[in-house]
């Protein structure tokens, strides 16, 4: 990446496949020094939290976290990671309840995250 980690990111994300396309603004997305890159945003009253490990060049792999019917629930899911000194365009693979859908993540650099500082339902 062109700058130093850690940076704060925040943008928007969308998937397409399967039943069909949805769009979700991201809370905050934080690439660690260990190679993980961790993404949280929601979806309607759905939260979701994928952490996505650096397999090789810029290629990422891991998994996400959400509830179903106050479950918890995972899933596997990809990316390929392209950056910039503005930002991060992620595009992958997600596969959720039985469906394939491609994923994108449009993130830009903030200084601080648009909820930073205030408290966060549980």
């Amino acid at each position: 990446m062109t700058k130093d980690i850690p940076r704060k990111l925040f943008g928007e994300l969308g998937w397409a496949g399967g039943t069909g396309s949805f769009e979700a603004s991201v809370d905050r997305a934080i690439p660690r020094e260990n190679g993980e890159f961790v993404v949280d945003f929601s979806e309607g009253r759905r939260h979701y939290t994928a952490t996505l490990t650096r397999t090789a060049g810029n290629e990422l792999w891991g998994k996400y976290v959400t509830q179903q019917e106050g479950m918890p629930y995972e899933g596997n899911t990809s990316a390929r990671l392209f950056t910039s000194e503005d930002g991060v365009f992620m595009f992958g693979t997600w596969f959720e309840n039985g469906e394939n859908y491609y994923w994108w993540a449009d993130l830009r650099d903030v200084e601080h995250f648009p909820d930073e500082g205030k408290r966060r339902g549980v």
